[in-house]
């Protein structure tokens, strides 16, 4: 079976998740949530996992950062079976040449055992590592679409900062929680100086500075370059949208949506979609890099849906 797949994607603190429940609450999309991850080869992390996420059923997720989180809820929980396939993984999760030759016919299979399973019609997976697989999605998946998000680089780095602050209170609380993290592929907060696509290369030429701000700047405009290269080659597969306007623009979403899914019963509530906070610091950013995630932000702005 052929089924049409939507995969969300972009650096972390960027809106993937809450976008990709709200798209999966709209109609029969199936994902790789909570309550399908006993992972069967490691119970006893999944225990502690639940008791992490899960004292109360119902309740806000790690991040603290308002969005409420229970067992139907959608995470990058996939990222577990890309780890199993591809060579030395934590070192070479942003590099598809170590990917098992076999991945795409076993990533299918899986698809579609959740996707019968559950009685739906479509898949939806939300993990920030696809940023770096974008092609090799493309290249090996058929019948898909890609949505990146995207907001304004410097409150953008200062959230994901933000994020990593309350990751390391949770981790003096719970000794396991960076390995958990890590497990499930959240390197974007563990592993800075290699999460973009030029792994470890700074350009000492103009006196980059390795401050955490700097080096996430660096990151923001090494992923977002090299994604826009790749849309040119595939506009008609990648699809970028502006976190902050999408509400406004929310037609839009929903007739992307509606053609893609050949389906005019789509009830897509947009109105959770919450604005990214406007963070405003006295910052010591590189000014090379500052110049150039602007210019690479109106550029993408250009190409936003919304």
């Amino acid at each position: 079976k052929n089924i049409k797949k939507i995969f969300i994607c972009s650096m972390p603190r960027s809106g993937t998740t809450i976008l990709a429940q709200t798209i999966k609450d709209a109609k029969k999309f199936s994902s790789f949530t909570y309550k399908i991850m006993p992972f069967i080869t490691i119970p006893l992390i999944w225990s502690k996992i639940k008791d992490i996420f899960f004292k109360n059923q119902k309740h806000e997720r790690a991040h603290k950062d308002g969005l409420i989180v229970d067992d139907n809820s959608i995470d990058a929980l996939d990222e577990f079976i890309w780890s199993l396939y591809t060579e030395d993984y934590k070192f070479n999760y942003n590099n598809t040449e170590t990917i098992n030759k076999n991945f795409p016919k076993i990533y299918n299979n899986y698809i579609n055992k959740l996707v019968n399973f559950e009685n739906n019609d479509y898949f939806i997976s939300k993990s920030n590592n696809n940023i770096f697989r974008i092609e090799y999605l493309i290249n090996n998946f058929s019948e898909l679409m890609i949505l990146v998000p995207i907001r304004e680089p410097i409150s953008h780095i200062i959230s994901i900062v933000n994020t990593k602050k309350i990751f390391d209170l949770q981790a003096d609380e719970y000794y396991f929680f960076k390995d958990i993290i890590c497990m499930l592929g959240h390197f974007e907060f563990y592993d800075m100086e290699n999460y973009n696509f030029d792994r470890n290369t700074y350009d000492n030429d103009i006196n980059f500075s390795l401050s955490v701000f700097n080096q996430l700047l660096f990151n923001w405009c090494s992923i977002y370059e090299n994604i826009i290269k790749i849309h040119k080659k595939n506009e008609n597969k990648i699809f970028f949208l502006n976190v902050d306007r999408i509400n406004e623009n929310s037609d839009e979403l929903k007739k992307l949506l509606k053609n893609f899914l050949n389906e005019n019963d789509l009830n897509l509530d947009t109105n959770i979609m919450r604005a990214s906070k406007d963070y405003t610091l006295d910052l010591d950013l590189n000014y090379e890099y500052l110049k150039k995630s602007t210019k690479i932000y109106d550029e993408l702005k250009q190409k936003c849906i919304s």
